[in-house]
């Protein structure tokens, strides 16, 4: 599938940090089996959308070089049933449509996986198939899409709300964020104007979580490593002051670190993965080597062994392991069965660190209750 050079999927760095844009240019562009898991899934849902196949028709079949299992069916059936949730009997259901978005870049265009205007609402419905969460509120990928749709179908239809979805099935996560034409309208300027910061031989560099997460030229950025090392040493700009100090850390400081904790730890991880690169190409870094990873032992064929054993007369009771299924499909089997519920426990959790934006309550330490008595 081609994409724009200035694409809504990679919205949230080159908005950001417009420099990312010139400075990836001369990365190859790479792939890997979870992207094309998801592209396939992609492609069975559009499948279905279109009226050519169910994914249960296409089970076991090769999609996209991926052969369709149970989990990926299961998935999109998910995806299916959170979108018709928003059709009616005269929703207008546009699949896998490209959108033109050459009013805020030359030659910028983005593919909205589901459009579906119902009454005077535009919702813009996205799949993602991995894991990692993502939402759907002032998502940059949506909102642009959610822009090429209004201009492209804004003539013809009348709507005023746009509703931004987050479709991920595997994680069990469906997200949906609200907000109207007038309000992307305005956005877009200022999308407008990052866009052609892109094009500036000297565009800025704005390091930030969400910009450098998939950024291919994380590890080699002098901006981020500076960022990085101002946010880790404080307010020093000499280490040697820090010589024969202790707890010279503040909760400033480490307020700081952790609301960039996202941050520090993807460029540590990039650089590693450049680190390891290296190596297997034959470089030196100084104090680090390859070594072979730990692994366990394991059958070479569990069936072979299965077979030598009842050879041998081994009892099955020796052979084989008992255990009741997962918790959720013996409750999902017995459904609304009281006495099963009853035995159900949810052990107390452990204090664990958040942001004040989790929406978890504070917890509450046990041995406070024991002094106040």
């Amino acid at each position: 599938m081609a994409h724009a050079r200035l694409s809504p999927s990679s919205a949230h760095r080159w908005i950001t940090c417009p420099g990312s844009v010139n400075a990836c240019e001369n990365y190859p562009n790479t792939t890997n089996s979870a992207a094309e898991y998801g592209t396939a899934a992609h492609a069975l849902a559009e499948m279905f959308f279109n009226g050519t196949a169910t994914p249960e028709q296409r089970l076991g079949s090769v999609i996209e070089g991926v052969q369709v299992d149970q989990e990926m069916v299961d998935g999109v059936n998910d995806y299916i049933d959170y979108a018709q949730s928003f059709m009616g009997k005269y929703s207008v259901v546009i699949v896998e449509e490209k959108y033109d978005l050459g009013f805020i870049s030359k030659g910028m265009f983005g593919t909205s996986d589901l459009t579906v205007i119902t009454d005077d609402v535009l919702h813009i419905i996205d799949l993602k198939f991995g894991m990692g969460i993502v939402d759907a509120k002032d998502n940059y990928q949506l909102k642009l899409y959610a822009l090429g749709a209004i201009e492209d179908l804004g003539t013809i239809y009348d709507f005023d709300k746009v509703v931004l979805h987050i479709a991920q099935p595997r994680a069990k996560h469906f997200d949906q964020w609200e907000t109207s034409v007038s309000e992307l309208y305005m956005w877009s300027t200022f999308v407008s104007s990052q866009a052609a910061l892109t094009e500036q031989k000297d565009a800025p560099f704005n390091p930030s979580a969400k910009a450098c997460q998939w950024c291919q030229h994380q590890a080699n950025c002098e901006t981020l490593k500076n960022h990085v090392n101002d946010i880790v040493t404080g307010s020093f700009d000499d280490l040697s002051e820090l010589e024969g100090k202790a707890d010279i850390i503040d909760n400033t400081h480490i307020k700081n670190i952790l609301d960039n904790a996202e941050l520090i730890t993807g460029f540590v991880k990039a650089v590693q993965t450049v680190a390891l690169e290296r190596l297997k190409e034959g470089d030196t870094i100084p104090g680090y080597k390859l070594v072979e990873s730990k692994t366990n032992r394991r059958w070479r064929d569990e069936a072979e062994v299965e077979a030598y054993l009842k050879k041998k007369r081994v009892k099955q009771d020796d052979m084989y392991v008992k255990k009741l299924i997962p918790m959720t499909q013996i409750l999902k089997m017995r459904k609304g069965d009281k006495k099963l519920e009853e035995m159900l426990i949810k052990p107390t959790g452990q204090p664990q660190l958040a942001p004040d934006s989790d929406k978890r309550p504070v917890f509450m330490d046990v041995t406070d209750e024991f002094e106040a008595v």
